[in-house]
């Protein structure tokens, strides 16, 4: 088949669907299925790939002139197959649409605590989700919870839809974060992610003040703040302050992948808060460094981790201090158990499986 990707969005792009373009994208150009691959993204975005893909890049400063080039680029190129793995529709005349869904937040919790600007983005995206699954003629779902969420709530027929898991890489040789000196070698609770409401950090910073936590206990948290969600940021400081528990909080900002290794590597416990995921990249790579982990019963994690973790109720910081104490207080055959259990799940997603899966659903959108 001769294969179109348009990375539709009018700006840059987030960290997990650049990494799906670097990794996946040179696996279906040795997709025997696929004659031909060209990928197109926003200006500026070709450096994510490889320089063996052939890639086009679309003007978005002025999206009405910009998608009318794509559109000419597109009608040029003349594919069979149009994929577009960020939940947006395009009509390319004589192709075949293939849209893909992975980004759950605008279509569980568009507006959660955030900003009026950001809810109205979010509505803005959910539209745009729903529009694409309607029109297009094979959906890709990353979780079997995105995949029930479309065919319960959009009524899309089930026979459009196909679940495939992104994968997660080995991970790479650890690296001490640079702003993590002060730990020191004190025992830490490990969480990742952007900062915004609806990742319910809330949560463990409430959890970390209950009296049934040990008081050594250090709280590690990579990522940044999202636009717009500043005063969310504030007011997890105010929650901290509040419980005298500041000093035991150590926010790493952005961290690179072998810094983020070692954070999961060396972690007492993983915890994931989320209260909106299609396919959580950091619960993969919980996963793979075989973490002890306590989660949030609200799926997808449940799909994901299965057996592998301590589930507490999303929204109930006492809960969480319950599961995080009963994990840590578990005897060392336990821990071992469950983390040899979690590395073994891993392998169970795999960017191979994601790549031959994916060209299977686009050959599929022909039929």
């Amino acid at each position: 088949m001769r294969l179109a990707v348009v990375m539709l969005t009018n700006g840059s792009l987030s960290g997990g669907a650049a990494k799906h373009l670097r990794i996946v994208m040179p696996m279906l150009a040795l997709d025997p299925r696929i004659e031909r691959i060209r990928v197109f993204v926003p200006e500026g975005s070709a450096h994510i790939l490889p320089h063996n893909i052939d890639v086009y890049e679309f003007p978005v400063s002025g999206p009405g002139s910009g998608f009318r080039k794509l559109k000419t680029a597109l009608a040029q190129y003349g594919p069979q197959v149009l994929f577009i793995p960020s939940a947006r529709y395009l009509a390319t005349p004589g192709a075949r649409t293939v849209t893909m869904v992975r980004n759950m937040e605008p279509l569980e919790t568009p507006f959660g605590g955030n900003t009026m600007i950001d809810r109205m983005k979010n509505l803005g995206r959910r539209y745009a989700a729903w529009s694409s699954c309607r029109k297009a003629d094979r959906i890709i779902a990353v979780s079997d919870h995105v995949a029930n969420y479309l065919i319960g709530r959009w009524s899309v027929p089930p026979a459009k839809v196909a679940t495939v898991y992104h994968g997660v890489e080995t991970p790479p040789e650890p690296v001490r974060p640079e702003t993590l000196q002060s730990l020191g070698n004190r025992p830490f609770v490990f969480s990742a992610g952007s900062i915004r409401p609806a990742r319910g950090l809330h949560d463990l910073v409430e959890a970390m003040a209950q009296p049934s936590v040990p008081s050594d206990l250090q709280l590690v948290f990579a990522g940044q703040v999202d636009a717009g969600a500043e005063a969310y940021e504030t007011s997890l400081h105010d929650i901290a302050e509040r419980h005298g528990i500041s000093d035991r909080i150590h926010w790493a900002g952005r961290l690179g992948h072998a810094e983020m290794s070692w954070c999961f590597k060396n972690s007492d416990l993983f915890v994931m808060t989320s209260r909106a995921e299609a396919c959580p990249n950091t619960v993969l790579e919980a996963l793979s460094h075989g973490c002890l982990s306590v989660s949030g019963a609200n799926q997808p994690m449940p799909e994901f981790f299965e057996d592998t973790a301590v589930y507490y109720d999303s929204g109930d910081p006492a809960s969480l201090a319950v599961k995080m104490v009963e994990a840590l207080n578990a005897s060392a055959s336990q821990r071992e158990e469950m983390r040899a259990a979690a590395a073994l799940r891993s392998l169970d997603f795999t960017w191979e499986t994601c790549a031959k899966r994916t060209a299977e659903e686009l050959e599929h959108s022909l039929a």
